[in-house]
């Protein structure tokens, strides 16, 4: 599976060159799921964006992107990270289109209404609820940046996405490769 995380000005465009890279580092024509994180465009808890915020608009025309390439069969499940119900019913009816997973932190402090629409929300959308604990916050961003340019990384760039890649064998019940795909764009 594979998390994609959507870091600074990420469009559509950033999305297909983002799965592309991941196919061709895992030489794969398809991926079984792909979840879409994007921790900086902030929606109040009941799924609008503040006022004046794109955030929500933003959001849409990303997953919209995810979602065509599920409708071609490239990703086979997508979701969507760290949404609340109302959130994730919101950003589905803009796009047209329900995620397969909801991937949710419990270490976020939901509570136990949190919870509970989050599980209705899975069972009116035939949705499944995933637990994570990866976070890439703005400190990991920070230290990435720090790393790419202490290795020959040149110039002033921002990171544009991520992508955390595992590649799990069901029949050996092992992870066989996990890594990092990272893009940054030059800031002038």
């Amino acid at each position: 599976g594979v998390k994609l995380f959507a870091i600074n000005a990420v469009t559509p465009k950033l999305i297909d060159e983002a799965i592309a890279a991941v196919r061709r580092t895992l030489g794969n024509h398809s991926l079984d799921c792909l979840i879409l994180a994007a921790p900086r465009l902030r929606l109040r808890p009941d799924g609008t964006a503040p006022n004046g915020s794109t955030a929500l608009h933003d959001l849409v025309r990303l997953w919209t992107a995810v979602t065509d390439y599920r409708a071609r069969g490239v990703v086979a499940r997508a979701g969507l990270s760290d949404l609340t119900a109302a959130q994730l019913r919101g950003v589905a009816a803009a796009a047209r289109a329900v995620p397969d997973i909801a991937q949710v932190r419990f270490e976020d402090g939901l509570s136990e209404s949190d919870i509970a629409d989050l599980v209705e929300w899975a069972a009116e959308s035939s949705g499944t609820l995933h637990t994570h604990a990866d976070r890439l916050s703005g400190p990991d961003v920070d230290h990435v940046v720090a790393a790419v340019r202490q290795h020959g990384g040149h110039g002033d760039w921002a990171p544009a996405w991520c992508a955390r890649f595992v590649v799990f064998d069901p029949a050996r019940s092992v992870i066989v490769r996990c890594g990092h795909v990272l893009s940054g764009r030059h800031v002038d």
